[in-house]
């Protein structure tokens, strides 16, 4: 299988992965709103760490992608991430391009990873929604199939950094299998793929 001209995409035509793209929606919904805190890398990307918000009581989704906009000005420390996730339909924000590092899980993890945050209240123990799973899903996939990254490339703040507990109450069973199904509609879209 020829390798496509899209930059990052091993081995699929770019027809085809325009058409697989089609089909993941909270895609569509994607905003951007620059982060302050970013900076070249100087390596690839090995790595996706998914972490959530731990965001005050008082707090809202808005205000959320303002203080990841730019922490200090809300006294707090620098940090940034490349994507924020919401827990309502449509809120997906791009914050860091993907070929720039984030401050998100500190070194050595910035320079190589592309970092998800997912919207959640400190107090909340709950789950995620269920538009934050099929969210993140489907970016994570779209991400590992453009960087040629594996399954096992997509880790926890909590795995990186002690003592972070983050994604809190996250279900990876329930998430991976939502990666996998997507990687199956790929291969509906062409039969002849080898991934």
């Amino acid at each position: 299988m020829p390798v496509g001209s899209i930059p990052g995409v091993p081995n699929i035509p770019p027809a085809t992965y325009a058409r697989f793209k089609a089909t993941l929606p909270a895609l569509w919904a994607i905003k951007q709103r620059a982060a302050k805190w970013q900076q070249a890398r100087s390596a690839g990307v090995d790595m996706i760490v998914l972490h959530d918000t731990e965001s005050l009581p008082h707090g809202n989704f808005d205000l959320c992608v303002k203080y990841f906009a730019d922490p200090v000005a809300f006294g707090d420390k620098k940090k940034s991430i490349h994507y924020l996730i919401g827990r309502d339909n449509g809120e997906i924000v791009a914050m860091v391009p993907e070929d720039r590092q984030a401050y998100h899980v500190g070194d050595p993890y910035n320079d190589r990873s592309i970092g998800i945050e997912m919207y959640k209240k400190k107090i909340d123990h709950g789950d995620f929604t269920e538009w934050q799973y099929s969210a993140v899903a489907q970016l994570v996939c779209d991400i590992r199939l453009r960087w040629g990254l594996p399954q096992s490339a997509v880790t926890s703040h909590d795995a990186l950094s002690v003592p972070k507990t983050d994604p809190r109450n996250f279900n990876w069973v329930s998430f991976e299998a939502r990666v996998k199904a997507l990687f199956l509609r790929l291969r509906l879209v062409d039969p002849s793929l080898n991934l």
